[in-house]
């Protein structure tokens, strides 16, 4: 994949130089969001209670299939699950 092809890619390098940018989510369905990138480098203190509680379900091996920045293989990994 050619970089410029990697829209999230490219979205979290520009936050990463200091960027000021925003995320629009636009779904066939018709639902329009608009996301703070910030986001996938929360901590898990500012996740949101659905996600916390999905991640206390997780046992065994976990196979990170990169769909995003990582936070949440993190947090994973340091409870030994990765």
């Amino acid at each position: 994949m050619k970089p410029k092809e990697d829209a999230l890619g490219q979205e979290l390098w520009a936050l990463y130089e200091g960027e000021n940018i925003y995320e629009i989510v636009e779904r066939d369905d018709g639902y329009i969001d608009v996301l703070d990138p910030k986001v996938y480098f929360s901590g898990y203190e500012d996740w949101a209670p659905f996600v916390k509680k999905a991640l206390e379900h997780v046992k065994g091996r976990v196979l990170d299939v990169g769909c995003g920045a990582g936070r949440h293989a993190l947090y994973l990994q340091k409870r030994g699950l990765m």
